[in-house]
C-alpha cells in the first residue's frame, strides 16, 4: 500500500490542478480556482525547458511611455477604396464579377447596353468629320494666304507693289493662320471629349484608337476596375436598368486599413502628427501594433465633442479588418527609466505578484513576489522583488508552476517507510505527464482525461506485474 501513496496523491492533485494551468494561458487562474499553493522553487531540464517554449528577460532600468487609451475602429483606407458607378442610362447584359473577387486595374466588371449611348458616339463622329473638314478649309485658306502674302511682299520689294498692298496680304495670312489654328484646337477639343467618354466607358486605348479612326459607334459598354482590391459590394443584377451615376460596385485594396480613435476636446493639446499609436484589436488582444498619427481632424463633431485622430497600418495579413473595433493607446511622453519586465513575465500567485526568476545558468527557478508599478503597453514597472541583472521567465511560465506543483506532490511521504531504492522515482514519471502533453487552454474537462489516462499509465507500469 505504500507504494501506491505518490502516485494516488500526484493523480488527485493533477485532477483538481488541470483546470487551472487548462485556463486561457494565465498562471494567475491557479489562485483564483483555489488550486494549491504554488512552490517557491522548481527544477527544468534543459530539453524540458525547450519543450515548454521557455523564455527569459533580463531586468534593466527603461523609460516607460506615458499614454492615453480611447477606443477606435478600423475602416478601409480611404485612398484605396473605388466606387464605379454607372456613366450613362442603360440595361446590364453581363456581370463578370462577384463579391469577394479580387481584381486587377483595368479588369472588366460588367457590361451594359445604351441605345443613348451610341447615339450620343455617333453624334461625336460627325462632329469630328466636321472638324475634319474645317481644318482642311482653314489649311488651304492659310497657304493660299501665305502666297499671297509672300508674293505681295516681293512686288514691293521690286517697287512694282504698293506698301498698303503688302500689309493687307500679311494681315489676311494672320488670320487665316489663326483661323486654322482655331479648327485644330476645336478638333483637340472634340476628340478629347470623345476619348474621355470613351475611356469612362471600359474603352482601352487601343479601342479608343481604332472608334476614332473607323468611326464605329456601338451601344455596349464595359464597366472596369479602377485599381486594384476585392469586390466588397456588388449593386448590379443581370437585366437591371441604370442611370448615370448609380453605384455600380465597390472596390478596396485590404492590404491597408486605417485606425481612427475619436480623442476628446480636452486631449488634443497632446496629439500630435508623427505621433506613436498602438493598437490591440478587440478579437486578439494578446497582439500589439505600431503605428504613427497621419491625420488629425480639422472639426469637432458637434454631438459627440471629439476630433478623428487616424493612422495607416498594414492589415497584418487579415487581422485587422475593416468592420472591427480596437484600443488604441496614444503614447504622450516617457518616464525616467524604471527597473521594467515584460508585463506578460508577472502573474498572481499565493495571493500576490510573482514572476519566475533563473537561478544561475542551469535549470533552476525561484518563484519571487513582487510589487508591480506602472503598468505601460508591453512593459510594468516593478519596485520590489527583483534587482537589475535578474533574469525573468516571460514564456512557458504556466507550464513552469504546473512542473513546480508537480515536483512538490512527488516527494517522498514521511509517514511512511521509504520505497527500495531500486523502484523508479515518481517525480520523473510526473515531469514526463506534465511535459509530455500539451494542455488545450480551452478544455478543462478533456486536459483532465488526458492527464489522467497518462498517468493512470504510468502507475499500473509502476507496480509493475501482479503477485
Amino acid at each position: 500500500m505504500k507504494r501506491l501513496a505518490a502516485p494516488a496523491a500526484l493523480l488527485s492533485t493533477l485532477a483538481l490542478a488541470v483546470p487551472a494551468f487548462a485556463h486561457a494561458g494565465h498562471v494567475g487562474a491557479f489562485a483564483q480556482q483555489g488550486a494549491a499553493t504554488i512552490p517557491g522553487f522548481v527544477d527544468v531540464s534543459l530539453q524540458g525547458a525547450e519543450a515548454i517554449g521557455l523564455t527569459v528577460e533580463e531586468v534593466a532600468p527603461r523609460p516607460l511611455d506615458t499614454a492615453f487609451t480611447t477606443v477606435g475602429r478600423i475602416v478601409p483606407d480611404g485612398r484605396r477604396t473605388y466606387d464605379v458607378t454607372a456613366p450613362a442610362a442603360g440595361r446590364v447584359v453581363a456581370v463578370l464579377i462577384q463579391r469577394g473577387q479580387r481584381v486587377q486595374a483595368g479588369q472588366p466588371l460588367a457590361r451594359l447596353q445604351s441605345a443613348d449611348l451610341g447615339q450620343t458616339q455617333f453624334n461625336l463622329f460627325e462632329q469630328l468629320d466636321a472638324d475634319g473638314a474645317d481644318v482642311a478649309s482653314a489649311q488651304a485658306a492659310f497657304e493660299l494666304a501665305s502666297a499671297n502674302r509672300d508674293r505681295e511682299q516681293r512686288l514691293f520689294k521690286q517697287g512694282i507693289a504698293a506698301a498698303k498692298d503688302a500689309q493687307a496680304a500679311a494681315v489676311s495670312a494672320e488670320q487665316a493662320q489663326y483661323q486654322l489654328e482655331a479648327a485644330r484646337r476645336k478638333q483637340l477639343l472634340d476628340q478629347g471629349l470623345l476619348r474621355s467618354r470613351l475611356q469612362a466607358l471600359g474603352y482601352s486605348p487601343v479601342d479608343i484608337a481604332r472608334a476614332i479612326r473607323e468611326r464605329r459607334a456601338s451601344s455596349e459598354f464595359t464597366l472596369v476596375a479602377p485599381g486594384p482590391g476585392v469586390v466588397v459590394d456588388r449593386k448590379l443584377t443581370l437585366g437591371q436598368a441604370v442611370n448615370p451615376g448609380d453605384p455600380a460596385f465597390e472596390i478596396t485594396d485590404p492590404s491597408r486599413v486605417w485606425a481612427i480613435a475619436d480623442v476628446y476636446e480636452p486631449d488634443l493639446t497632446q496629439i500630435h502628427l508623427g505621433q506613436t499609436l498602438d493598437l490591440s484589436p478587440n478579437d486578439a488582444p494578446a497582439k500589439m501594433f505600431g503605428g504613427k498619427v497621419d491625420f488629425i481632424g480639422a472639426t469637432i463633431d458637434p454631438k459627440t465633442r471629439t476630433v478623428e485622430v487616424r493612422a495607416t497600418f498594414p492589415s497584418e495579413g487579415g487581422l485587422l479588418v475593416p468592420g472591427t473595433f480596437a484600443n488604441m493607446r496614444l503614447v504622450t511622453g516617457h518616464t525616467a527609466p524604471v527597473l521594467a519586465v515584460p508585463a506578460t513575465a508577472i502573474f498572481s500567485a499565493n495571493g500576490g505578484k510573482a514572476v519566475w526568476v533563473q537561478n544561475g545558468d542551469g535549470g533552476e527557478y525561484d518563484l519571487q513576489s513582487v510589487t508591480e508599478g506602472t503598468v505601460s503597453g508591453q512593459w510594468a514597472a516593478v519596485t520590489s522583488g527583483v534587482v537589475q541583472g535578474d533574469q525573468v521567465v516571460t514564456a512557458g511560465d504556466y507550464q513552469l508552476t504546473a512542473q513546480a506543483i508537480a515536483q512538490s506532490h512527488s516527494a517522498p511521504d514521511d509517514s511512511d517507510a521509504a520505497p527500495p531504492a531500486a523502484e523508479p522515482p515518481v517525480r520523473s514519471a510526473a515531469q514526463a505527464a506534465i511535459l509530455g502533453i500539451p494542455l488545450d487552454p480551452w478544455g478543462y474537462g478533456l486536459g483532465g482525461v488526458l492527464v489522467g489516462a497518462v498517468l493512470m499509465l504510468t502507475f499500473v507500469r509502476y507496480r509493475g506485474p501482479a503477485r
